[in-house]
């Protein structure tokens, strides 16, 4: 007896292991909204889905499965439906590719569509039992990836539920006013700049050398004008729009490790630049096509799965604004301070050591951004420190505006006028 009582307990652990080993697979449906359609992207393990629709287990065997078939299946066990009334579905790209969890199972995805009724804005229901309803223990977990109307484009996907074995029933809610969304996503592009280092070094580089003129390998010191300044981040922001647009544009848009370090490549030859000029002419081409780089960078803070080619790009200039204001306020603040400080001897060494201070950071981000060994340094900039800084710069100008001699503050009150 205690033999058999031993055998049964071994036999036990060993299941348990063998479970925690290979956990049961469960599917997942990944919802999209816009302002005309709703997307569904479907990821189904195949051998589940095999027990439910038997032609399926042939698909991993096939050079190229035909999925003839599926969108019928799917079609007769899922809907949604708007105000109760069933929307139609369209079969999307279907594609097999092997499971990321355990790599000796596929997966099949599916995208499917479904156009909306502009008018109504009630919520919308999915009813899906395509594989638990033969296999009652089975789960496919529900999120809203990108919901326009949400506001879930920077903030990640949102758990809707579980479904299960008679529970086949999830609600999504209805759409509410498009401001609200395109004015949450308009903050999100002024939160993003102001916490984006790179980007402020860059625009600090602009400013620094904005209205000076290059003789040689020397700058010429000379007052920036507002406009000028302005301009001059405008381009820039033409710049990266276009790229960010056309990459979030792309079925996969670019994102990557390279990306990044190429911005910061661009910091650090603007940081040259403000040291020892690298060309000579209006800095306006080097704002756009360095611009470019950066709104590449730009299409990660912003999460467009499923939507239209419009709604993404009425977001990306939404999202733009944001950043062309804090970049116009930030002018605003610093160029008069910068015009007083260029009518002194100090300047060219402020430029310097601002220049080789950006120059130097700029070069731990390409590092950090190719290479493991660094990506724990921790380089941010949060909008209390800009805060602070804008401040300091601030202060740090009245009091040499009020210390300077009578006869040069009539000079600085005509570079200022």
């Amino acid at each position: 007896m205690n033999a058999v009582r031993v055998l049964l307990l071994c036999l036990s652990v060993l299941v348990s292991f063998a479970t925690h080993a290979h956990p049961a697979s469960q599917s997942q449906i990944a919802i999209s909204r816009d302002y005309q359609q709703v997307k569904l992207m479907l990821t189904l393990p195949l051998d589940q889905l095999a027990i439910a629709l038997p032609q399926a287990g042939q698909w991993q065997y096939q050079a190229s499965p035909d999925f003839h078939g599926l969108a019928e299946y799917l079609n007769q066990h899922m809907s949604l439906s708007q105000s109760g009334e069933r929307l139609n579905i369209a079969l999307g790209r279907v594609s097999l590719t092997r499971s990321q969890e355990v790599s000796e199972e596929y997966e099949v995805n599916v995208v499917l569509s479904a156009s909306l009724n502009t008018t109504d804005h009630s919520k919308l229901v999915l009813a899906y039992n395509a594989i638990q309803h033969k296999v009652i223990n089975h789960r496919t977990v529900v999120t809203l990836v990108n919901d326009i109307h949400q506001g879930t484009m920077f903030d990640g996907p949102v758990l809707l539920g579980v479904l299960r074995y008679k529970h086949t029933n999830i609600g999504i809610s209805g759409s509410s006013s498009d401001i609200p969304v395109m004015g949450s996503i308009f903050s999100h592009g002024m939160a993003h700049i102001v916490t984006g280092t790179d980007h402020l070094a860059f625009l600090l580089c602009l400013l620094l050398i904005t209205g000076m003129s290059a003789k040689g390998r020397k700058w010429q010191q000379q007052r920036a004008s507002v406009t000028d300044c302005v301009k001059l981040v405008t381009a820039f922001t033409a710049g990266h729009t276009v790229t960010l647009i056309a990459n979030l544009l792309l079925p996969d848009p670019v994102v990557s490790n390279w990306v990044e370090a190429a911005v910061a490549v661009t910091v650090f030859l603007s940081a040259v630049h403000v040291i020892t000029p690298l060309y000579r002419g209006k800095p306006y081409w080097m704002a756009i096509s360095f611009g470019l780089v950066h709104g590449m960078a730009f299409s990660s803070a912003l999460n467009v799965t499923g939507l239209s080619a419009v709604t993404t790009t009425f977001a990306a200039l939404s999202f733009n604004l944001g950043i062309e204001l804090v970049q116009i306020g930030i002018v605003c603040l610093l160029v008069p301070c910068f015009n007083i400080w260029r009518q002194t001897k100090l300047y060219p060494i402020i430029r310097i050591i601002l220049g080789m201070a950006v120059a130097v950071l700029s070069a731990v981000w390409v590092i950090q951004r190719i290479t493991p060994y660094l990506s724990d340094l921790d380089t941010t900039l949060n909008s209390s420190m800009l805060a602070n800084l804008i401040g300091i710069t601030i202060i740090a100008t009245a009091l040499r505006y009020v210390c300077t001699p009578r006869p040069a503050l009539k000079n600085v009150k005509r570079v200022m006028s």
